[in-house]
């Protein structure tokens, strides 16, 4: 039994190597390609929850990661290799950083699925083997942690990153390398255009928008304050807000920007104010 993730396991940007399989010397599977297509109605089905910082709700959101890595694991049943190598899952998700929480969850419900997986004879008689990376939550390190997966450590599917501004760097790498990706970030811009090899688990923005916007008109709110992040996340949800503001019967009083390294809020929450959002 894998022990829970902990920090000081594994430093950021280094290789963990659970315990699930026999790790072997063996090329990765490469025939994949021809049933890929047959599981993009599957994925881009998927759909996850919002989430907040509680123990309960971290296992919600980890339940995602069970689906995703079932379906992956499902283009490899149906492709079928040899019993001797195991069946390398790349994890690179946030471990550390205010995003940590999201990891620990992951990790977690990862292990438990591939622990079940295993006490079955694996996938096809081949054994789960999870290798999780720390992404930090940052672009760059997102891309080396990537392509060290995909040349380095010879993974058959990836699953992860967890945040948006992570997953647009990203997508032309496991793209060029035709590696079976899902996604775990919510931008639209994943999976359009639509990708052969690259799926998401949440919602599209503008699922979520025009959910917002449900939840507005019924509270009987007609002026809205818009405070996004300048990154592919915050991006794309001001995209589909501006965009079904009229419809929706919403006037936008107020549309900042703020960034990750921004530390005091302050200035921004009162211009809101005087904003009559």
């Amino acid at each position: 039994m894998v022990s829970p993730w902990r920090s000081a396991d594994v430093a950021p940007g280094c290789r963990a190597v659970d315990r699930l399989g026999v790790r072997r010397a063996a090329r990765p599977i490469r025939r994949w390609r021809a049933r890929a297509a047959s599981c993009e109605k599957d994925a881009h089905a998927l759909s996850v929850q919002p989430f907040q910082r509680s123990e309960a709700d971290m296992l919600k959101f980890a339940s995602p990661m069970s689906i995703g890595l079932g379906t992956l694991l499902g283009v490899l049943t149906a492709v079928g290799a040899s019993a001797a190598e195991p069946l390398r899952v790349g994890v690179p998700v946030i471990f550390s950083g205010p995003g940590a929480f999201v990891g620990a969850a992951q990790k977690r419900s990862l292990e438990m699925q591939a622990e079940q997986l295993n006490a079955k004879g694996g996938i096809s008689g081949r054994k789960v083997e999870l290798i999780f990376y720390d992404t930090e939550g940052k672009p760059d390190v997102a891309v080396r942690m990537f392509n060290r997966l995909i040349k380095n450590d010879r993974v058959s599917v990836i699953l992860g990153p967890s945040a948006s501004w992570e997953a647009m760097p990203v997508k032309p790498i496991v793209e060029a390398s035709n590696t079976p990706t899902i996604m775990l970030a919510s931008t639209a811009a994943i999976v359009d255009p639509v990708s052969k090899c690259v799926f998401k688990t949440p919602p599209d923005d503008r699922i979520v928008v025009a959910r917002l916007y449900q939840h507005l008109k019924a509270a009987g709110q007609t002026k809205l304050a818009l405070v996004s992040s300048q990154d592919a996340f915050g991006d794309g949800g001001r995209k589909e807000i501006l965009a079904q503001a009229k419809a929706a019967g919403v006037e936008i009083v107020f549309d900042e920007k703020y960034t990750m390294e921004d530390a005091d809020l302050s200035p921004l929450l009162n211009k809101i104010k005087r904003s009559n959002a």
